[in-house]
């Protein structure tokens, strides 16, 4: 991560004499102050360790370190845990006030249970109560799906596991699987055909 990693400071000239290839310009007091500088950091002479890792940016000195770990401590998980909590209620009480005769469930409970306590005060026979849990008629919860935008395109094929034939004990013709004496009447063997499924 190099945004987290200084560069090393940039290599000195490098001190040689003249050549047949070069002629030297360099002044003896800058040679003099290149060559402390080799001396007092040896990174800068060249001997630095290929295995050494970089230098981290001082701008990171004192500040809080990067947890290397993906699995999160008990503190945040219950700091996370309270956070959801918070945000939760608070678009619960932003939508319920929205809602019209909004009831809630400590409140629906609340009402029942007092309700139930006029039941037994009035001395009616609870024995519906305790066998279905409910205090008074109610209308059962409809099984189709209430939710769906399009009507359900499944219907039943009946068909016949027997023959349709002669019965001497009956003295008529019926069907031998369901005892049905009329020929058109819907077979033992029911098929749901949904032409939406797949394949």
């Amino acid at each position: 991560n190099y945004r987290a990693e200084v560069l090393p400071p940039k290599q000195e000239k490098h001190l040689g004499g003249s050549h047949r290839f070069k002629t030297e310009t360099m002044s003896e007091a800058e040679k003099t102050a290149i060559a402390a500088k080799l001396a007092a950091n040896p990174v800068l002479a060249g001997k630095a360790k290929r295995t050494e890792e970089m230098p981290v940016n001082p701008k990171l000195e004192g500040k809080k370190q990067w947890m290397q770990s993906t699995i999160p401590v008990a503190g945040e998980l219950r700091a996370n845990l309270n956070r959801i909590a918070t945000g939760s209620k608070k678009n619960s009480e932003k939508k319920n006030k929205m809602l019209k005769n909004y009831v809630s469930v400590v409140e629906r409970e609340a009402m029942k249970r007092a309700r139930l306590r006029e039941i037994k005060k009035s001395g009616a026979d609870m024995s519906k109560f305790i066998m279905t849990g409910k205090l008074e008629e109610e209308p059962l919860i409809p099984t189709y799906n209430r939710l769906a935008k399009e009507p359900s395109a499944k219907f039943r094929v009946y068909a016949h596991s027997g023959k349709w034939e002669y019965n001497e004990a009956e003295g008529k013709e019926m069907w031998s699987d369901t005892g049905s004496f009329t020929k058109d009447s819907p077979g033992d063997l029911v098929r749901v055909i949904n032409k939406a499924a797949y394949n």
